[in-house]
């Protein structure tokens, strides 16, 4: 509720003066707010289901909609730019039923009282070893899947493509790959383990290639699909 709010405030405040400091210190805001309530997403997806296949498959069932809404909210914010810039922070204003939905929706604390007392029993501590090179293997896969943003651009321009539509098909082809691959995670999981970053990996590393070896349009379009199955 509390990340929800900071979330809350920085959206559908952040007009309210128009300076760039404010703007950013509210920009910041949703950041924080937005970052929070993912994490407290995933633990509450963690809490509630225990088999590791349905886990698995709440957590790619979620990723795939945040994939989708975020393609319909960036549309919308595109159109209402056009009107006025400040119309874009109205679109926040759907986090007030949103709200309430928390509150009223989302599943408490209500763990079965034995399988707390093994909750607590098991003081598990965080393997930093394990930890810090997953998040670095992390951080390193974003950075390619935003950089992959970039050679795509330079592709066009190569070409001498300046027709949006074709960008926003390509834009598009990134969300509908993620999507997809989000649906059939747990499934995909369950079967790979611990090899499924390395999967992942191979994706990225397959949609440079192409962007590479084949720099037109159609390896371009599909290209981004691939790139997007992978950070998705």
């Amino acid at each position: 509720i509390v990340a929800f709010v900071i979330f809350m405030i920085g959206g559908i405040c952040g007009d309210l003066i128009h300076t760039a400091e404010y703007i950013a210190v509210m920009r910041a805001l949703v950041g924080v707010g937005m970052g929070a309530l993912n994490g407290i997403a995933i633990a509450i997806i963690s809490d509630i289901f225990v088999d590791e296949e349905l886990r698995s498959s709440a957590m790619g069932i979620f990723s795939a909609m945040q994939a989708v809404i975020g393609t319909i909210m960036s549309y919308v914010s595109g159109a209402l730019a056009v009107i006025n810039w400040t119309l874009v922070f109205r679109i926040y204003l759907v986090a007030i039923p949103a709200f309430f939905i928390i509150i009223f929706l989302v599943p408490g604390d209500k763990a079965p009282v034995v399988v707390k007392e093994a909750q607590e029993s098991v003081k598990e501590k965080i393997n930093w070893k394990k930890l810090i090179p997953l998040d670095l293997s992390f951080a390193a896969i974003t950075t390619l899947h935003y950089a992959f943003f970039y050679q795509l651009s330079l592709v066009f321009a190569e070409k001498g493509i300046e027709d949006l539509g074709v960008i926003g098909i390509a834009t598009a082809l990134v969300t509908v790959g993620g999507f997809l691959l989000n649906l059939g995670f747990g499934r995909m999981y369950m079967k790979l383990k611990r090899f499924m970053p390395v999967f992942l990996y191979g994706f990225m590393a397959i949609s440079y290639v192409m962007l590479i070896v084949i720099p037109g349009v159609p390896m371009a379009l599909i290209a981004s699909f691939v790139a997007g199955a992978a950070m998705g």
